[in-house]
């Protein structure tokens, strides 16, 4: 149970200065938020970080058809 309370407090002090640079990053650059790597994260009232998972891409809607192909099977000049 000892081993558990330390890695706890560790994690609490990693995930504080995490938040810390993050805010910094965030006002440095003079943005309210920025989406990296699927994930939107926004600096809220208070200076409080809001981290949010976005909806992964379809890869249906990045298909683009392609005519000319279609032209070329039915004997269609391209």
């Amino acid at each position: 149970m000892a081993k558990s309370l330390v890695f706890r407090k560790k994690m609490a002090d990693k995930m504080e200065k995490l938040e810390a640079e993050i805010r910094s990053f965030l006002l440095n650059q003079g943005k309210r938020e920025i989406i990296s790597d699927g994930f939107k994260i926004s600096l809220k009232q208070g200076s409080r970080i809001k981290i949010t998972e976005l909806p992964s891409s379809n890869l249906k809607q990045l298909k683009l058809p392609i005519k000319q192909k279609e032209k070329l099977e039915k004997g269609e000049k391209p």
